[in-house]
């Protein structure tokens, strides 16, 4: 087998099959976490169905994280989750702001920018997903199952020849 099919196979193996694909990305997305206290806030920034760069300045608003509970920024596509920030750590008021860079999508092509809640099981997971990025250089993305619960998503499009 050539090294490169077996790099890819062993990564795709290490993070588990890759859920089916449904028609509509919504049905992609666990439920909210309305339960478990603290405000699930909401993205304000980019607005549905934008066109966006490669470079993407996000802003989420009236976040309370709930106790043991971390927020990220993630592109979710053809089935996957991609992390993309830190973990969110809101002002005073619930606000944040940081930019992505999304380079994994052709110009034209819709995804959804999501806010995503990872209590403890998840943080472990993404832990694990890294480590094997590092050590493989490959950006496989995450079954929506192992990802976290979505908060929000936005949909929004690359925009043609976009090089920003």
């Amino acid at each position: 087998m050539r090294p490169l099919i077996a790099l890819c196979l062993l990564v795709l193996a290490a993070c588990g099959p890759q859920a089916p694909r449904e028609a509509a990305p919504p049905s992609l997305r666990p439920q909210r976490q309305a339960d478990q206290g603290g405000q699930p806030g909401r993205i304000i920034a980019p607005q549905a169905h934008a066109a966006v760069g490669r470079y993407i300045d996000v802003k989420v608003a009236a976040l309370e994280p709930a106790p043991g509970t971390t927020y990220r920024v993630f592109v979710m596509r053809d089935g996957r989750m991609w992390p993309k920030s830190d973990p969110i750590e809101p002002d005073s008021s619930g606000a944040w702001s940081c930019r992505i860079h999304e380079g994994g999508v052709r110009p034209g092509a819709e995804f959804e920018l999501a806010l995503i809640a990872l209590g403890a099981a998840e943080q472990e997971e993404l832990a694990r997903y890294y480590d094997i990025v590092e050590r493989h250089g490959v950006w496989p993305g995450i079954p929506p199952e192992r990802g976290g619960a979505v908060v929000m998503a936005v949909p929004v499009r690359l925009a043609p020849a976009s090089d920003r």
